[in-house]
């Protein structure tokens, strides 16, 4: 596709995917493992992106049809995946209670 690519306000298969992008089903997978975001399956198996992982997938495509790779891809800020988001706010607490680092730390370690 040549031109701007609309993000869907619903979630597409995976079929659906690989027309948008003109693409089969085993580049299309590389895409989102490079993504790390994991399809949800509907009630009849077929597994579907939501529209946030659509804008990502659209991003990526994009950077590939302009000669980039999927380990030079960096998404736009504005764009993350729900998971990705909140594993990343995880690890931050997991990090700073390691260190010590709590909203409850006064910094007055005399007891």
């Amino acid at each position: 596709m040549t031109q701007t690519m609309e993000t869907p306000t619903k979630e597409l298969t995976v079929n659906e995917l690989t027309e948008r992008y003109e693409i089969t089903r085993k580049p299309l997978y590389r895409r989102k493992d490079a993504l790390k975001i994991e399809f949800a399956k509907n009630r009849d198996g077929r597994a579907y992106a939501t529209p946030e992982q659509i804008k990502l997938l659209d991003q990526l495509h994009e950077h590939v049809k302009r000669g980039g790779n999927l380990a030079t891809f960096v998404p736009e800020a504005s764009v993350v995946a729900p998971d990705t988001a909140r594993d990343t706010a995880a690890k931050q607490r997991q990090t700073n209670n390691y260190r010590g680092d709590t909203a409850s730390d006064t910094g007055d370690n005399t007891g």
